[in-house]
């Protein structure tokens, strides 16, 4: 049984880290960052200027980032 995400944000700051383990593919690590974040994909998807759709499809891989959002996904995963 998984937490739910909206508690996700204390047990990673009780802990001191994430103690999920990272994604190597750009779809998980999507759900990682923002479930790590206690984030509805709404959330991310305004902090990332995209509609909350096409943050879906990114997460089932059925598109990929491109262009600025792209650079924007990158730049938020590595924060």
């Amino acid at each position: 049984m998984s937490p739910e995400v909206k508690f996700i944000p204390a047990i990673i700051a009780f802990l001191g880290y994430n103690p999920f383990p990272r994604p190597d593919a750009l779809p998980q690590l999507l759900v990682w960052f923002r479930k790590g974040k206690g984030w509805t994909q709404k959330d991310l998807a305004k902090a990332l200027d995209v509609d909350p759709t096409t943050l879906a499809r990114w997460e089932r891989s059925e598109r990929a980032p491109l262009g600025k959002h792209r650079a924007l996904v990158a730049s938020a995963l590595s924060h």
